[in-house]
């Protein structure tokens, strides 16, 4: 690809990008190579503007509000060490456990919600 098709690329990308506040998504593009500059703009370029669009205005610009729920509680706190009453509660929570696990029903996942630093966020 020449620099001038690349050039091109890359206009066409930021005036998709601009209007949507997206276009921080170029912000180190010279800090890349010439192979990850083209597999930014075909990602960008393979965006479905027609159904994101209305994702944004609805879930983004104009969020429905959504009411809290009354009545919340903070839930009961179980400690590493089962006090006297709740022995036979934590033996029979460690057997189905270890009885899930050996079905292979039971899955783990890591949920992000911090402040961005793996991603190389300093703010």
């Amino acid at each position: 690809m020449t620099v001038r098709e690349t050039e091109s690329r890359y206009d066409r990308c930021l005036k998709a990008l601009k209007p949507r506040g997206q276009d921080h998504v170029l912000r180190w593009w010279d800090e890349l190579t010439t192979h990850q500059q083209e597999q930014l703009l075909a990602d960008i370029e393979s965006i479905p503007w027609d159904i994101v669009d209305p994702l944004i205005r609805s879930h983004v610009l104009d969020k429905p509000r959504r009411e809290l729920p009354t009545g919340l509680t903070p839930p009961e706190v179980y400690s590493q060490t089962p006090d006297a009453g709740r022995q036979a509660l934590y033996k029979d929570a460690i057997e189905l456990g270890r009885e899930l696990i050996r079905a292979g029903k039971v899955a783990a996942f890591t949920v992000a919600g911090g402040q961005g630093t793996r991603l190389g966020f300093d703010g």
